[in-house]
């Protein structure tokens, strides 16, 4: 069997918190079998001062034999995971988070060229943003 290729596209935001005085820096970190909070696998450009950041940024991985076999055997449950995470750029000052979402790698997740949106939700932890809003729009496609 063949290791399965993840794509992944982000193309833009919309309806994001605010962060800053009346604005945000947004940036997006790709996690992979979400370890902790340097184990991204992806970061986007950021994006100065705009709630509907326009990113188109691309990235392809390969996934562990073990997870290319759940995902052909259908194990939803025990599907391997991609973490978006969004945050706000302050420079010197570090990082806001912006909110989370998560999404399961299935074997129906085709080249289709679909794009999802998916909603931002709060988080937790180190990553938790109380006032998380908005959508992220996204390709993916596992071969």
């Amino acid at each position: 069997m063949t290791n399965k290729t993840v794509h992944i596209h982000i193309l833009r935001g919309r309806n994001l918190v605010i962060k800053d005085l009346n604005s945000s820096d947004p940036f997006v970190r790709v996690f992979y079998k979400d370890h902790g909070l340097n184990d991204y696998i992806f970061q986007s450009k950021c994006k100065v001062k705009t709630l509907e950041p326009a990113f188109n940024d691309k990235y392809t991985f390969e996934l562990t034999e073990d997870d290319s076999k759940l995902i052909e055997q259908g194990g939803e449950g025990d599907a391997p995971t991609i973490t978006f995470r969004l945050f706000d750029d302050d420079g010197m000052h570090g990082e806001d988070s912006m909110g989370t979402f998560v999404v399961p790698l299935t074997s129906d997740m085709t080249a289709s060229g679909d794009v999802v949106w998916y909603s931002i939700g709060k988080g937790e932890g180190d990553y938790f943003c109380s006032n998380a809003s908005g959508e992220l729009g996204v390709k993916i496609s596992v071969q």
